[in-house]
């Protein structure tokens, strides 16, 4: 290796210099602005255009992923993989100019012969440490971890989410993290369809192992799962309580195929019929904007009004304008910025039309006299 290609000293200043704003915002604007969009539905587009909101923030998280140096290597018990190990360290250092940090390097070791300990520290000349020890947050030790163990894992977790605001998560994630009736009725659906399984004891690969492993000869209505089974095989037996305060054991075994639908049905009763339903489940509208617009008529937007209610966010103020409580109204159609946006798309879509809530904005796409198609193009775009 030394005789081949190395990296020179000004090579090897740049690998261990900082990452600066400049970089970031380069690479940022470097990204074609048509390509897919990432899990939270925002393309490059976006952040190129909210970057004098947003570049503080993305910089930050940029920055603090690079100087995270703590890594965890594993090798068998022995010299010879150990001297491997060191080796490895050697090479990469003369390649490229960084060297271990002794003084914040510690060996773990479990099961090995003192004498072969000794002669590790020697060569190495890293510190010996103890179990239990910390990775990034997380206690690393023997025994199976408990919740005590991760407290301070979770007290951090907990604070960030409280930290979070309706600018920082889309709605998908919000779904997911504030998880509403609708999500748990899909859960007891789902875990539903096990029931039915194991009740008509169809030929399945996973209903015979949990009839062999946790049921036997029990019958599974009434099944009780004992203190030592998962999590998973209690919370399964949960909802089975929660199901049979709505149907009968007869019932479920009567089903010759179990309907998702007759249980959706079962477990939340009779529902009024809206009628806003074409305005959300529009064929022309993109997925993500039905999503929205369903949270819309459900006044289940996760605005900052409502989150400081919920206590995770410290304010109430619109993000955009700092003026006025960010309610759902104000959001969408009463906010100065919101106000612009709306005055652009009612001039390219030529309509005449001035309403300042989102019920008002409802009632008139419903009243709306044109065709078919121009009124799902009016929904689409509005």
């Amino acid at each position: 290796m030394k005789n081949g290609p190395v990296l020179n000293s000004v090579q090897q200043e740049s690998l261990t210099r900082p990452v600066s704003d400049e970089e970031i915002f380069n690479a940022m604007f470097s990204i074609p602005g048509d390509k897919s969009p990432g899990p939270d539905g925002f393309g490059t587009h976006f952040f190129k255009d909210t970057w004098p909101i947003v570049g503080e923030d993305i910089s930050a998280v940029i920055k603090d992923f690079f100087t995270s140096d703590d890594v965890i290597l594993c090798s068998r018990g022995d010299y010879v993989s150990v001297y491997s190990l060191l080796q490895g360290f050697k090479h990469f250092s003369e390649v490229s100019g960084l060297e271990v940090n002794e003084n914040k390097t510690e060996m773990y070791t479990s099961g090995m012969k003192q004498e072969v300990v000794q002669r590790l520290k020697n060569v190495t000349g890293f510190k010996m440490g103890s179990f239990p020890f910390k990775y990034l947050s997380v206690p690393i030790c023997f025994k199976r971890i408990s919740i005590k163990d991760c407290m301070n894992l979770v007290e951090k977790t907990t604070s960030r989410i409280k930290n979070w605001s309706s600018r920082n998560l889309a709605y998908q994630g919000r779904l997911g993290v504030w998880a509403s009736d609708r999500l748990v009725s899909g859960i007891l659906q789902q875990w539903g369809g096990m029931y039915g399984l194991l009740l008509q004891k169809k030929d399945n690969l996973w209903i015979k192992w949990v009839s062999e492993v946790y049921i036997q000869q029990q019958n599974w209505w009434n099944y009780q799962p004992p203190k030592g089974c998962s999590w998973y095989s209690k919370k399964i037996c949960n909802v089975k309580d929660i199901l049979k305060e709505k149907i009968t054991e007869e019932n479920l075994k009567q089903m010759n195929t179990y309907s998702i639908k007759q249980i959706y049905m079962i477990l939340t009763g009779d529902h009024v019929r809206v009628q806003w339903d074409k305005l959300v489940w529009n064929r022309l509208t993109v997925p993500k904007h039905r999503f929205f617009m369903w949270l819309i008529m459900l006044d289940r937007l996760q605005t900052s009004a409502r989150l400081c209610k919920y206590g995770i966010s410290e304010s109430a103020n619109c993000l955009i304008c700092d003026r006025e409580e960010e309610n759902q109204d104000h959001l969408m159609l009463q906010c100065k910025y919101s106000k612009e946006i709306w005055k652009l798309i009612m001039r390219w879509l030529q309509i005449n039309s001035n309403y300042n809530t989102t019920d008002g904005m409802t009632r008139w796409l419903q009243k709306c006299r044109a065709s078919k198609f121009k009124r799902q193009v009016y929904i689409a775009t509005m």
